[in-house]
């Protein structure tokens, strides 16, 4: 997060041209909703420190209104947080970078030294911008009050002790002097990036989403397909996919593949014989009664859950292979009574940041866009259809939205929100086949709606999020860096089509 801003004679001499231009012009911004005439949109950039970046970088302040489409606060505003990741090259490129972050409720300012890592190439002749999209971070946040991680495993799962930390949640978020919780969509979120990007002077830009990030960047190509210059969708997360429910009967796919894989791999199926079995039979319980050590405190607990929960925990162990990679031992145990490793699983996924993503704001969003198609209000778009062990997945998954959307204020979603149209950029697509959550399907049938210039490429054995591997960002880099969209369309993207599964997890004492 940004230190205070400070002035720099340094910074001031490796001021890109993007953002001299944004200093010195004050371009006029026409954004949807917000009037007809044009506007000057200020955005002070001064140079500032932010942790965990080894460099200045540059941060400032955008004013936007709260919610162009509310009839009573048209006149209140919020104010954005952007952060510009200077190129090193004292001359810059035109078109910046923009990064999207996940969630929805991540801070994209957040992730800064991270990102600078990721996307190092890149920044030699590019700015990376981050902005924390509102509701997020720094702009006009929306969190929900602080649950301690020592908390007993009891109140995690107890469907009252939830129904509290939701009311709560909306209470503060309500009580907020921007608390018109029907302003933070995405479609208002891109009208505020893409009111930054005019303030930078930048004629088109780069984006990279990842998870929630690529609808926000499907809604920005929609809004402002001309102003998009390449897009890159990591973890596809389609506007019509409904994931609070998909998202369950998806994790059941991707937990059932991993018995396939381990039943197929001699050393695995030796050490887990009856791993498929054991899953079915602890589903099979009304109740299931846990015993175990707290992952934070240590302290022994033993206490009841409904055995729907099962899926839950096994979807949040499979964004990463290298911790799916520990399941069929930690299912092996709780078939047995042993639930100290499936909790340990649960901890190892587990992050504990300074400032957890923004709960309220991710409702907002999720209970605006995605609850109108489970609850079939949205016309042309069908919400999945499940039965069997796949409904009971996808409703372990969906009840906790369910209990918020019933009181959370909807915002205006436009009916073209929905709609995936040929795009006029190149789009990369990525998916990870392993991913619990966005798995390569519904990559697949968003490319095929961009049309001729969008490609997907699924990594086999990845879980959730594919950028981040070593040969990938060299490959998005050559994707952006490419002078001309045939050049793009050329780049390979296959390098880590042949990464291999982690190697399931044996006890030392079990090996042979």
């Amino acid at each position: 997060m940004p230190h205070g801003d400070h002035p720099s004679q340094a910074g001031r001499a490796r001021r890109p041209v993007t953002l001299a231009r944004a200093s010195l012009l004050g371009l006029a911004l026409l954004v949807p909703g917000w009037g007809q005439s044009q506007t000057p949109a200020p955005l002070d950039l001064k140079p500032c420190r932010v942790d965990g970046l080894g460099r200045e970088a540059q941060c400032g302040w955008l004013a936007r209104p709260l919610n162009p489409d509310g009839a009573n606060n048209k006149d209140a505003e919020i104010r954005i947080r952007v952060v510009v990741i200077p190129a090193r090259a004292r001359i810059s490129k035109p078109d910046p970078v923009f990064f999207l972050a996940g969630g929805p409720g991540q801070s994209a300012i957040e992730l800064a030294s991270l990102l600078e890592g990721r996307f190092g190439r890149l920044l030699n002749r590019r700015d990376l911008v981050l902005v924390d999209q509102r509701g997020t971070g720094q702009s006009a946040p929306l969190q929900c009050p602080t649950v301690s991680p020592t908390r007993p495993l009891s109140q995690a799962v107890d469907p009252q002790e939830i129904q509290k930390d939701i009311e709560q949640c909306l209470k503060a978020a309500q009580a907020l002097a921007y608390g018109d919780l029907t302003a933070f969509t995405t479609t208002h979120a891109m009208q505020d990036l893409d009111a930054v990007r005019s303030a930078l002077g930048a004629e088109q830009i780069n984006l990279i989403g990842g998870s929630y990030g690529t609808r926000a960047g499907l809604e920005y190509l929609r809004l402002y397909p001309n102003r998009v210059r390449r897009l890159v969708l990591d973890g596809v997360a389609p506007p019509d996919g409904a994931l609070p429910l998909s998202m369950g009967a998806d994790a059941r796919s991707a937990l059932l593949n991993q018995f396939d894989r381990c039943e197929s791999d001699p050393y695995c199926r030796a050490h887990y014989p009856r791993l498929r079995e054991q899953w079915t039979e602890l589903l099979s319980r009304p109740q299931l009664t846990i015993s175990g050590r707290h992952p934070v405190t240590g302290k022994s607990e033993r206490f009841s859950m409904p055995s729907g929960w099962l899926w839950e925990f096994g979807r949040i162990a499979l964004y990463a292979p290298e911790v799916a990679s520990t399941l069929p031992h930690a299912i092996s145990q709780a078939a047995v009574g042993n639930w100290s490793p499936f909790l340990g699983v649960l901890s190892l996924m587990s992050t504990h940041p300074r400032k957890p993503m923004a709960g309220a704001m991710h409702f907002a969003v999720i209970c605006s866009e995605d609850m109108p198609i489970v609850e079939g209000l949205v016309s042309g778009v069908a919400s999945p259809d499940f039965t069997g062990d796949a409904l009971k997945a996808a409703e372990s998954a969906l009840e906790r939205y369910r209990q918020a959307c019933r009181m959370w204020p909807r915002g205006k979603v436009d009916p073209g929100f929905y709609e995936i149209k040929p795009s006029p950029a190149p789009v990369v697509l990525l998916s990870g086949g392993a991913d619990p959550v966005t798995p390569p399907h519904h990559g697949a049938r968003v490319a095929q709606r961009l049309g001729a210039l969008a490609r997907h490429e699924v990594v086999l054995n990845a879980g959730h999020g594919v950028m981040g591997l070593n040969c990938m960002r060299d490959a998005l880099f050559e994707f952006i860096n490419a002078d001309t969209d045939a050049k793009a369309q050329s780049v390979r993207l296959d390098c880590a089509r042949n990464l291999p599964a982690p190697m399931p997890f044996i006890p030392m004492g079990a090996q042979q």
